[in-house]
């Protein structure tokens, strides 16, 4: 057995946000999985996904979004899939790390149960992000 660290350690920068990702496994056959890192007010650029990707959350809460732009509230234990083609970017208001995973076959609807927010917790969840997003400035 060895041991590895996968503390994030490249930080990339946008705007003044600074996020923080750690590439695990790359090249290696289709996959690509990487370590994200969200501290406080960390969010990434708007970006097109070039192949499929799929985020779980491992801990803390965040915000995704997608094509249309809204933020969709997102915590410990969820995931969010990414379409090859769809512009997409990840945030957080407090803190949040999770995994990237990045692939041609990956199809998360054989594995995982998607699910939408009953309006109680959407109206929770958008209450919540609007309050982190006008703290923001």
């Amino acid at each position: 057995m060895k041991l590895y660290g996968f503390q994030s350690e490249e930080e990339r920068s946008f705007l003044h946000s600074t996020y923080k990702v750690n590439p695990l496994l790359s090249h290696t056959g289709d996959v690509k999985i990487s370590f994200l890192s969200f501290q406080e007010n960390d969010y990434t650029p708007r970006q097109e996904a070039t192949i499929p990707q799929l985020l779980l959350v491992v801990h803390g809460e965040g915000w995704v979004a997608g094509d249309n732009g809204l933020k969709i509230y997102i915590k410990q234990g969820e995931s969010a899939f990414w379409k090859a083609g769809e512009s997409f970017e990840v945030g957080s208001l407090t803190a949040m790390t999770g995994l990237l995973i990045e692939g041609l076959d990956i199809a998360p609807q054989k594995l995982l149960t998607s699910f939408s927010r009953t309006n109680a917790n959407k109206k929770a969840a958008v209450t919540r992000l609007f309050y982190y997003l006008s703290n923001r400035a």
